[in-house]
């Protein structure tokens, strides 16, 4: 017996269109369906050029290759590995379910994450806002100070000419 029996090019251990699937399945693709809340990733992860893509343009590995497999051979008694068919859909069913909850929580999380952005733009927006209209009174109050400094100088200017003019008689 060869130690590469269970090799997943070997043909005995998927059929060509599910081998198929296998070879187009990435690392990115597996990094995003694995990641915690991960929705952006470089197309080829081991180039450090590649631009970061949404993991929704990545292509993903389609299971209806796999919902009409063979696996319960002519009499139903098992697949070729041992297993029966019912545990492997089950399995595939499971894996499934999970992956469409983990899908809805990643969802949640983004909502709230968005959530969080809009009340904070908002919050930022209300602050700016508010900003602004202490910087205009602070303009106001500084032009009303720069005013009453002006009529001062002008005052003491007048102030001058008539003690200068006092000590001339």
């Amino acid at each position: 017996m060869c130690a590469t029996r269970f090799y997943y090019e070997n043909p005995s251990t998927f059929r060509p269109d599910q081998l198929t699937q296998i070879k187009q399945t990435t690392l990115a693709r597996v990094l995003c369906d694995n990641g915690d809340s991960m929705s952006h990733i470089k197309r080829n992860v081991f180039l450090m050029d590649s631009g970061l893509v949404n993991c929704r343009l990545i292509p993903s590995l389609e299971l209806s290759f796999w919902s009409n497999t063979d696996c319960c051979g002519g009499g139903g008694s098992g697949n070729r590995h041992g297993g029966s068919c019912s545990a492997t859909l089950a399995n595939v069913l499971y894996t499934v379910e999970n992956s469409v909850d983990a899908d809805a929580e990643e969802s949640n999380d983004v909502r709230r994450k968005r959530d969080l952005l809009e009340a904070g733009f908002r919050a930022g927006l209300e602050e700016s806002f508010v900003f602004t209209q202490k910087l205009k009174n602070v303009e106001e109050a500084l032009a009303d100070v720069r005013s009453s400094l002006k009529d001062l100088k002008n005052k003491i200017k007048h102030l001058q000419k008539l003690s200068d003019e006092q000590e001339r008689e």
